[in-house]
């Protein structure tokens, strides 16, 4: 997000015309679109905070307490006759 900022900020020197002709170096179309991609990157909070969307994502322990809680009750988690190897 910083790097895109920078390149269409005002008081850069690339962005900045001086003289009649000479034009930016990015043209008006390419900074609005910039401008609209840098307001709606604020918007990805799980991409700016990627290692730990990640870690949450392969959290698997829930699995683990499941099959544990099963143990701990002496319950079957679904008849046998549901079972795929059972029906084959």
């Amino acid at each position: 997000r910083c790097t895109v900022r920078a390149l269409y900020d005002e008081r850069a020197p690339h962005m900045a015309s001086k003289g009649i002709l000479s034009d930016p170096d990015l043209p008006k179309e390419t900074v609005r679109e910039m401008r609209i991609f840098y307001a709606n990157s604020g918007l990805f909070p799980h991409l700016m905070r990627l290692p730990a969307t990640l870690s949450d994502l392969a959290d698997t322990s829930f699995l683990w307490m499941r099959e544990f809680y099963l143990e701990l009750c002496d319950v079957v988690q679904f008849p046998i006759s549901m079972s795929l190897p059972w029906i084959l």
